[in-house]
């Protein structure tokens, strides 16, 4: 689970891990936090801007292998689904979650999905983004979703939340979707995406992206990534130039998909080397081969990082580390050619480096 501040790592035996400075407003022990959960079997984590400082503020969820879900964090809209609007320093339980499956959490909301496939969301509801109408702003406790059956995953934006079914269908709800009749509105219930048909797995980010049963990608919303053959608006947008992929990961402004063979590919754009090519561009580059040292079995991106399970079971990472969140800040940036009208980040990795954790500062581990 990457941020743009901290990571967390769910270990073999189950026990949480997190690392790096979590800044923005952060009050909480979240690294000190982590290690009281057990038997984790799912990290999630929503960031909210903060408009001053410039900073992100998150809450975080896990999900243990019986469907129980602690949370904590940022609570400020009730996106903890405690009740009260107080911040949460440690885990703790969520009243009403049982034989939860799936979560999925937003900047101000979070949602679940249970055994029975229905989903269940909380917190903040002003932009439409936990689905149960217009009448209700703040959703203080999990609240069922209406309509909506047969659930196999969900993915959350800032304010959007989408939804994916057994028989491949996508149903979104929040803020600016597809098919609006105009940029700016909300859909206040889910309404099925129909070029959505045929999508076997979503991937969250400022813009939404799923994985077609063909192996192809299709992204969609108003988000700033540049994911398509144009930036993505209020349209659904077919990824040019990639097929045969098992699996995607998106972020703020880059997606990095996982071929059958192991290869990874990432397109976007490249501030903080988060396209894991060596280059820094904030132009919208096409997908392109990531140089890893052996193939990949897994994938997770952050806002402006990724990293790649490789078949050895080591972890390699690039893009953003600003404050240590794909590990330590020594790593060596190549000077940059003139050519290039964009310099880089000093603290930022292009290329994919091994996450050594040994080498971390880790605290109340």
């Amino acid at each position: 689970m990457l941020t743009d501040g901290g990571s967390c790592g769910r270990l073999a035996t189950g026990r949480v891990l997190c690392w790096g400075d979590w800044p923005g407003g952060w009050p909480l022990e979240v690294t000190a936090a982590a290690p009281l959960l057990e038997d984790v079997v799912e990290l999630a984590v929503g960031s909210e801007l903060l408009a001053d400082p410039q900073t992100y503020y998150h809450h975080l969820c896990a999900r243990d292998a019986a469907g129980t879900v602690r949370c904590w964090g940022n609570n400020r809209s009730s996106q903890i689904g405690n009740g009260s609007t107080r911040d949460v320093t440690q885990p703790e339980p969520i009243e009403g979650l049982a034989g939860i499956t799936g979560l999925a959490l937003g900047a101000r909301h979070s949602c679940a999905i249970d055994r029975d496939g229905d989903v269940l969301c909380w917190g903040d509801n002003k932009n439409g983004q936990v689905g149960i109408g217009r009448n209700t702003e703040v959703a203080a406790h999990p609240t069922r979703v209406p309509e909506l059956r047969g659930v196999v995953q969900l993915a959350a934006s800032y304010y959007t939340t989408c939804a994916l079914t057994g028989d491949h269908r996508v149903f979104c709800w929040g803020w600016t979707l597809v098919g609006s009749r105009e940029r700016g509105l909300s859909e206040w219930v889910p309404r099925e995406l129909e070029r959505g048909r045929g999508t076997r797995q979503l991937a969250r980010g400022a813009t939404m992206c799923g994985l077609n049963l063909d192996g192809t990608i299709r992204c969609w919303g108003a988000g700033k990534a540049l994911l398509g053959p144009q930036r993505v608006e209020a349209g659904i947008d077919e990824v040019e130039a990639i097929a045969g992929v098992e699996s995607i990961a998106t972020g703020e402004t880059h997606a990095c998909a996982l071929r059958g063979d192991g290869e990874v590919l990432c397109w976007g754009t490249g501030e903080h080397g988060e396209l894991g090519n060596g280059a820094f561009s904030t132009l919208r580059s096409p997908p392109a081969h990531v140089p890893l040292p052996s193939p990949a079995t897994r994938l997770v991106a952050g806002g402006n990082n990724t990293c790649a399970r490789l078949s050895d079971r080591r972890w390699w990472c690039w893009g953003r580390n600003q404050n240590g969140e794909i590990g330590p800040r020594s790593h060596h940036v190549e000077p940059v050619p003139a050519a290039m009208v964009y310099r880089p980040h000093p603290w930022a990795v292009p290329t994919p480096a091994p996450l050594d954790l040994s080498q971390l500062d880790i605290v109340a581990w």
